[in-house]
């Protein structure tokens, strides 16, 4: 039996794209979209987003709504990239035992996307201020999806027979020097293991 490939999106379906144009993850998407557990959710979300019809879908949906706002990938791309590569030094300065922040006036464009908020508290003792930036993750991540660096997940990578493959990382040994937490040099071959 061939299978129905002129058939619409089901209702559940729509859902859980909607869910993810919304920003959703995928695995909590699938489990609102199909009221199904965690388990469940996992195996269907990957092999729904592999449906043609949902990358379809979805792929229409960002592209109307890129057009409605009128925001081309390359700022996108660009205010991920302010994030991803800003510094903290930026927006304040610090040393032993202080913190000041740099008059917003001051700042650059780079400098002022990298603040998602800044909290005051007002206390007996004085006034506490809260500085949050930016995840600098999350706009690496976000930068890596526009820019298409994470096509293929390692921990999921499959062969043609759609089996898992197994991934062995391998990794090399530092040109730079290892240092403690304050940074002096550690002693490497003090500390190597002799196998005993």
């Amino acid at each position: 039996m061939a299978k129905q490939t002129n058939k619409p999106l089901s209702a559940q379906q729509r859902r859980f794209a909607d869910l993810v144009l919304d920003g959703k993850h995928l695995q909590k998407a699938y489990m609102e979209a199909f009221g199904v557990s965690a388990s469940v959710a996992a195996p269907g979300s990957n092999r729904l987003m592999k449906n043609p019809k949902v990358k379809e879908y979805i792929k229409a949906s960002q592209e109307k709504l890129i057009e409605k706002v009128n925001i081309p990938r390359e700022r996108v791309a660009q205010e991920y990239a302010r994030i991803a590569f800003g510094d903290a030094r930026m927006v304040m300065e610090w040393g032993d035992g202080w913190v000041k922040l740099i008059p917003s006036e001051q700042l650059s464009k780079d400098a002022a996307a990298l603040v998602e908020s800044i909290t005051l508290t007002h206390t007996d003792s004085g006034t506490n201020m809260k500085l949050k930036m930016h995840s600098k993750i999350g706009a690496l991540d976000g930068l890596a999806r526009i820019l298409g660096l994470n096509q293929v997940p390692l921990m999921n990578a499959k062969d043609e027979e759609g089996k898992r493959i197994p991934i062995k990382l391998v990794l090399e040994p530092s040109t730079r020097p290892l240092v403690d937490d304050i940074g002096y040099p550690i002693d490497t071959e003090a500390t190597e293991d002799t196998g005993q």
